[in-house]
């Protein structure tokens, strides 16, 4: 988990949300901050469609195929991933510049790191990378037998990629809530990593107070 990286590309500035605001609510503004009024709004009087307004570009990189998967169940948002046959391309080059020791699990475990992901539990860890090094040992027999688009149907579910996500503030609370659970919901542990590092860098913008109540715990 701790190879995943979220990048904040941008954000749309808080004015965006005050002109839309001022529009329903413009006598709101004489006694109020616009703080305390967009909260009230979106939060309290559930006119959540003034947050829609308010988007974010995010850069992904290297979550799991798995990951992908949950995410992009999230259809209110728009998504550009990595090329497969292009990180196919990359796995390739890396297996002729790269001679893998099957005894040599830490220096393996660093090269491989690149290409899949690999959970906090040690042990389940270890499986895995059992099966991914079988699964490059299939494949650079298969390599050169298969064009990348058959090669795809190979992939083990943590083999990672990048990707670039917009989605407005209306949506983006809705997928952290969900994502990043509470006692009665518990998400993937990758996907909610994912959301907390989101939530981090939606929360260090000028609307970041829209997701105050969010709890990243």
């Amino acid at each position: 988990m701790k190879d995943i990286k979220v990048n904040l590309l941008h954000s749309t500035p808080k004015d965006v949300l005050k002109t839309a605001l001022e529009k329903p609510y413009s006598s709101e503004f004489k006694d109020s901050s616009f703080e305390k009024i967009a909260h009230k709004v979106i939060n309290k009087m559930k006119h959540e469609s003034v947050a829609e307004h308010i988007n974010y570009n995010f850069e992904i990189l290297g979550i799991s195929r798995l990951c992908l998967q949950e995410l992009v169940r999230h259809r209110i948002a728009g998504y550009t991933v990595k090329s497969t046959r292009f990180t196919l391309s990359e796995l390739k080059n890396l297996l002729i510049d790269v001679d893998l020791d099957p005894y040599d699990y830490n220096r393996n475990i660093i090269l491989m790191s690149k290409f899949f992901c690999y959970p906090e539990n040690e042990s389940l860890s270890e499986h895995i990378y059992n099966i991914n090094y079988k699964f490059l040992r299939e494949f650079n027999i298969s390599k050169n037998s298969f064009k990348n688009d058959e090669l795809k149907y190979l992939l083990p579910e943590n083999y990672r990629t990048d990707l670039v996500m917009s989605i407005n503030a209306r949506s983006l609370t809705n997928f952290l809530k969900l994502r990043i659970g509470d006692k009665n919901n518990k998400p993937h542990f990758e996907i909610k990593h994912l959301a907390k590092l989101m939530l981090e860098k939606a929360l260090s913008t000028d609307t970041g107070f829209l997701f105050s109540e969010i709890k990243n715990d």
